[in-house]
């Protein structure tokens, strides 16, 4: 059991450093909630090519930055939370959860692939494999990530621009 404690520490170690460069943002603003609100829609309606979009729910919002094709874009997963005399923003970029799911799923079974094959032919080798094709996938994801590392920049961008009360 201790071999899967391992296994589970280094999945969770490499998964996390599939979000590239910032991953949790914050910023505080002294524009009211209201404020902040009303410009995060206005961000969001925009369509131009290369523009931030997303949508705006109460004080929950979602932001994704443009980004090439074939990378895998995080999302914004953000809120606003009013406080004494601010407004703070926070959130933190990260994939689809759908896509998140599926590459669990995806580590799982190839895992127990590996286990088992390893099991049933009584030779380690099907499990070494195992682990090569995850790291393997590991580090496609975290280079596709990556990849769209200039969206988040916009994003991020935006939001301070936001706070500051610059139009974006």
């Amino acid at each position: 059991m201790r071999f899967a404690a391992q296994l589970e520490f280094w999945y969770r170690s490499v998964s996390n450093r599939t979000q590239s460069g910032r991953s949790k943002f914050s910023v505080t603003t002294q524009l009211s909630e209201r404020e902040v609100l009303a410009q995060l829609q206005q961000l969001t309606i925009r369509r131009a090519p290369g523009s931030v979009r997303g949508r705006v729910d109460d004080s929950t919002f979602v932001l994704l930055g443009p980004s090439p094709p074939g990378s895998y874009p995080r999302r914004f997963n953000g809120r606003v939370i009013k406080t004494n005399n601010s407004t703070v923003i926070e959130g933190r970029f990260q994939l689809h959860p759908v896509a998140q799911l599926l590459l669990r799923i995806l580590s799982v079974i190839v895992l127990i692939t590996g286990v088992t094959t390893a099991f049933s032919q009584q030779n380690l080798m099907p499990l070494v494999v195992a682990v090569l094709v995850l790291v393997g996938g590991f580090l496609v994801v975290q280079r596709q990530v990556g990849r769209s590392a200039s969206g988040e920049e916009a994003v991020v961008r935006s939001l301070l621009d936001l706070a500051n009360g610059r139009r974006s």
